[in-house]
C-alpha cells in the first residue's frame, strides 16, 4: 500500500466514525464536496486540515501520521518543536 492509500484508510475510518461524509465535513467546518475531492480526486487530506480531522474524531487510528504518512518527518519535527515551546512557556511561568 502506498502513502496515499494509507492516508485514505485513515480518512475512510474518520468518515465511518462520523457516520457520513457530510457529518465529518460539518465537524471540520468544510463542505462535503471538498471532502469528496480529498477522497476521490486528491487522494489525501490537505496538511492544513489534518489537525481538524484528527480533533473531529478523537480516535487512535486517525492521527496526523496515519492521515498523511508522506509527511512523517514533518510530524516528527512539529512534535519536537511543540514540546520545546511548551517547555519554554512553563519555564517562563515559574
Amino acid at each position: 500500500m502506498n502513502n496515499d492509500q494509507d492516508g485514505m484508510v485513515a480518512l475512510s475510518h474518520a468518515v465511518r466514525l462520523c457516520k457520513t461524509q457530510t457529518e465529518l465535513a460539518r465537524r471540520i467546518n468544510t463542505d462535503s464536496r471538498r471532502l469528496w475531492n480529498w477522497m476521490y480526486r486528491d487522494h489525501q487530506v490537505p496538511l492544513a486540515m489534518v489537525p481538524f480531522v484528527v480533533d473531529a474524531v478523537n480516535n487512535e487510528l486517525v492521527t496526523p501520521e496515519t492521515l498523511r504518512p508522506d509527511f512523517a518527518e514533518g510530524w516528527r519535527l512539529l512534535a519536537k518543536q511543540l514540546a520545546r515551546s511548551v517547555e519554554s512557556h512553563e519555564t517562563l511561568s515559574v
